[in-house]
């Protein structure tokens, strides 16, 4: 009996490293044995960049530019016609939606000059 027992444990035992053996030859090409995982690169500012921060010449170069607009200008506007108000943007040209009406208005014709000359092709 206990032959038979010690005989069944090395038959178990042999079977598993065949079964071992053949999914290792199967799954090869997707084990990862010689993969080299490459080290973070930190990034790391310029000295031009560094000088440039550091110095302070690039912010005198700035300048500081304000606009008013007084009455008077707001005088000369309305005058023109040029001011509007109670709009969000009360100096924008009324003329940019009439653009748009009036392209739509002729593209919406030209539309109907086309169907027209298609229609009356199909008649001949």
């Amino acid at each position: 009996m206990l032959k038979s027992v010690i005989k069944e444990i090395c038959i178990l035992l042999l079977l598993s490293i065949a079964i071992l053996l053949i999914l290792g030859i199967i799954f090869y090409d997707y084990i990862p044995i010689g993969v080299s995982i490459p080290a973070k690169e930190a990034y790391e500012t310029p000295e031009e960049v560094k000088n440039e921060i550091n110095d302070d010449s690039a912010e005198s170069l700035k300048t500081v530019v304000t606009y008013e607009v007084t009455d008077s200008d707001l005088n000369i506007y309305k005058q023109k016609g040029n001011y509007n108000e109670g709009k969000s943007d009360p100096f924008a040209l009324e003329e940019e939606t009439t653009i748009e009406s009036t392209n739509t208005a002729e593209s919406s014709k030209e539309i109907d000059n086309i169907s027209d000359t298609t229609e009356n092709e199909g008649i001949k």
